[in-house]
């Protein structure tokens, strides 16, 4: 029975070790992933994983995985093979003031205090929290009591509702 506890002991601080490693987002880097960025050097120097290349107009526009760390991979677009965002839906990656998937609104209000626009969300009875900062924005969605989720990157790209579309 101990060695069963032991074990799940161990899994459970391994995870919460591996939520510590990962990179937080920030206006204008992820880490070590900063944006804009040529796709060429981030593939290069992190590598790429397909993810959603669906064609959206000739490919000017395209989703991909990008490994930043040894198990911390990140969602980020691409346009015009210039990575310019990166986008967060779930898990347990933090921004740079410590907001996350599930923070209440009215924390990650406060995290940016003074900073943040807030305005409707286009298809939920929630809203938009924006924080912009030369040229580069934190969006994060919420449901109207918690985030949902979040993107970073350049503007105006990170202001993209849905993406590529």
């Amino acid at each position: 029975m101990s060695k069963i506890l032991l074990t799940i002991s161990a899994l459970i601080l391994g995870a919460l070790q591996s939520v510590e490693d990962l990179a937080p987002v920030g206006l204008s880097a992820t880490g070590p992933l900063a944006y804009p960025a040529p796709m060429s050097e981030v593939e290069s120097e992190f590598g790429l994983e397909a993810w959603d290349t669906s064609d959206w107009g000739d490919g000017w526009c395209e989703y991909r995985r990008v490994p930043i760390a040894e198990g911390d991979t990140i969602r980020a677009i691409f346009v015009d093979s210039q990575l310019v965002r990166v986008d967060v839906r779930d898990g347990t990656r933090a921004t740079t003031s410590g907001v996350r998937i599930g923070t209440q609104e009215a924390d990650a209000i406060a995290a940016y205090e003074g900073e943040v626009e807030i305005t409707p969300h286009e298809y939920i009875d929630g809203h938009y929290l924006t924080v912009r900062d030369n040229g580069h924005a934190i969006v994060m969605e919420t449901d109207g009591q918690r985030v949902t989720a979040f993107r970073a990157g350049a503007i105006p790209y990170v202001e993209w509702v849905e993406g590529c579309s």
